[in-house]
């Protein structure tokens, strides 16, 4: 077997020797049985192909030393974790010192990661970013010096970097992504330049020996767990300009938990950190920060004009919450906001919210009636899976609706999708045991969904209506108020508001008209004139029905027969009276019924 993996690799070297430039010490090298066989030769068929990496970028490797000399101009390639390691990546445990050619202007994502055994870099000044992943797990690079070049740091660029004691982060920098220091254990200060606007989140977490942090004026944002796990962090500088604070950015540092020991109410910058749900929010409160009620016991919180946001997971799992007044201040409600509120009844979303987040009321099983604002864009992914809702109208102004948006919404029967929809997500509604309807227009996103998915299909078009319609202020939909041929026009994509009053005299005829809903005016003016005759015809009818309801309410038309009682034999003559009208019979119900007591 031995013999086999010999020749195996022997023909190997030979086709990368004869097929390209690659260095030939690196080959042998890269296919040591010191990893297992498939992986050394799937990295070696990798780096073998060409000496490159990049266009205009070579790389070479000296044994003796452990120097990895990477020469010309350009961009580096960009790597990743999974099947395009850097060609270098299989004999990383011999790189203990990386040098870097002048004119080369970034590196590449992934290009140095998990190289354990390197101490020493050399970045030129020709460098203006260094991507994502790049250094991470260098755990025995001690002190890198970044150029005043770079002005782009990736996420996680140094992550796992435990020897590494110091860091200048360079002026042009203005934004730090996140997990970009995190876990170097041995990191004990950072210079910040005065041009940070925001911290990523997780971007120092697990710092342990971080003791002091001074973040500069104009930092806007930090995110989620920033300074987690820097259990010796006892000075932290939180400057003015600060507006966001993330889930458990600070709370697990000395500073956060003595500064604020045992108090249920915590505010930072006029940013609602933590409260407990019955005490009255202040009126300086502008944010409520990430999970600021979880969990509380509350059963009803106002929310105070002056706030504009509403961080992530904000009421998460408040299970006692049934009403959350929010208000019209508001401009964002953060993701999985509402998540797990399961007795939530009431709450209106303000009509300055445009994006329903993911998660946004997911599982709020009580949740059986709310109004999407016009004005709202998007409905993301499982923004109210496990609703209770029955029947659901979306607003005109929505463009996107999330994967498992309603999905989970076992009693949803009827939702009504406007034209401006032109995606919706896989599983948006429910599927398993599904009764639902949805309305929408003819040729419509909303139709070929639901004939993809198999659900009913209901469209809303010139037609006949049968339903007592409504006339709607600021938008194109209306009809008549009779039980016969109306027409119902598209409506368009003004703001719509409150419905008005519903007429029950006699039918206005109104019809509206648009050239994307009927093009030719002839049959425009053949549909008006049939429904002028049908108005025409059914004049007397309807004033019967009027004669009719008059008499069931009446006292002394309720006992035709005269007898006391109200019974079937009464309604008998009613109908009596509309089969000899008929017939001929042109008396008013007033005269048959006097005919009928006269008789008697």
């Amino acid at each position: 077997m031995k013999k086999i993996y010999s020749v195996l690799i022997s023909s190997i070297l030979s086709f990368a020797i004869i097929k390209s430039s690659t260095n030939v010490s690196f080959a042998k090298s890269s296919i040591k049985i010191n990893d297992s066989l498939s992986y050394g030769l799937k990295a070696d068929s990798n780096a073998s192909s060409s000496s490159k990496c990049g266009i205009n970028m070579t790389w070479s490797i000296d044994e003796a030393s452990g120097t990895l000399s990477i020469n010309g101009e350009g961009d580096m390639f960009n790597y990743n974790f999974d099947s395009n390691h850097a060609p270098w990546f299989t004999c990383r445990s011999e790189i203990k010192k990386v040098v870097i050619s002048d004119g080369i202007k970034n590196i590449g994502n992934y290009a140095f990661f998990m190289c354990k055994n390197m101490t020493e870099i050399s970045i030129p000044d020709s460098i203006t970013s260094i991507g994502l992943y790049a250094f991470s797990n260098c755990s025995n690079l001690e002190e890198i010096k970044i150029p005043d070049s770079v002005s782009s740091i990736g996420q996680s660029a140094f992550m796992n970097c435990s020897k590494m004691t110091n860091v200048i982060i360079p002026e042009q920098v203005t934004i730090i992504e996140g997990g970009v220091f995190g876990g170097c254990t041995n990191l004990t200060e950072i210079t910040f330049p005065i041009g940070i606007t925001s911290i990523g989140d997780k971007a120092f977490y697990d710092c342990t020996s971080l003791t002091k942090v001074s973040l500069p004026d104009g930092v806007t944002s930090i995110g989620k767990e920033v300074f987690s796990g820097c259990k010796n962090l006892t000075e932290i500088n939180i400057p003015d300009s600060i507006t966001s604070i993330g889930k458990y950015a600070l709370s697990s540092t000395p500073w956060y938990n003595t500064k604020f020991y045992n108090k249920s109410t915590i505010i930072i910058n006029n940013i609602l950190i933590k409260a407990d749900g019955y005490s009255k929010i202040p009126d300086n409160v502008v944010s409520i920060a990430d999970r600021a009620f979880s969990q509380v016991n509350a059963t009803e919180i106002t929310i105070p004009e002056s706030v504009t946001s509403i961080g992530d997971e904000a009421f998460y799992d408040s299970e006692y919450l049934t009403k959350v007044t929010i208000p019209d201040s508001v401009k964002s409600i953060g993701k999985s906001a509402f998540y797990m509120c399961k007795n939530l009844t009431e709450i209106i979303i303000p009509d300055s919210v445009t994006i329903i987040e993911d998660s946004m009321f997911m599982y709020c099983r009580k949740l059986t009636d709310i109004t999407i604002p016009y004005g709202v864009t998007s409905i993301e992914n499982t923004a109210f899976w496990g609703c209770g809702f029955y029947e659901l109208s979306i607003p005109d102004s929505v463009k996107y609706i999330g994967a498992g948006a309603f999905d989970g919404c076992g009693h949803l029967i009827e939702i009504t999708i406007p034209d401006s929809v032109i995606k919706i997500g896989d599983n948006a509604f429910p599927i398993i045991d599904s009764h639902l309807t949805i309305k929408g227009y003819e040729g419509s996103y909303a139709e070929s969904y639901a004939k993809k998915y198999s659900y009913t299909f209901e469209p809303i078009s010139v037609g006949i209506v049968t339903s007592t319609a409504t006339t709607t202020s600021n938008s194109t939909h209306q009809t008549t108020t009779s039980n016969i041929l109306t027409t119902t026009t598209k409506p368009t994509t003004s703001k719509p508001t409150t419905t008005s009053t519903t007429s029950t005299s006699t039918a206005t005829k109104q019809t509206t008209t648009t050239a994307n809903n009927v093009a030719d005016s002839e049959k425009i003016k053949e549909l008006e004139d049939k429904i002028s005759a049908l108005e025409s015809e059914n004049t007397a009818l309807k004033e019967e029905v009027e004669q009719l309801k008059n008499a069931l309410t009446a006292n002394d038309f309720g006992d035709i027969d005269g007898n006391d009682i109200i019974d079937g034999r009464d309604a008998s003559m009613l109908l009596t009276y509309y089969a000899k009208t008929s017939t001929g019979y042109t008396g008013t119900l007033t005269d048959f019924i006097e005919s009928i007591k006269t008789e008697s």
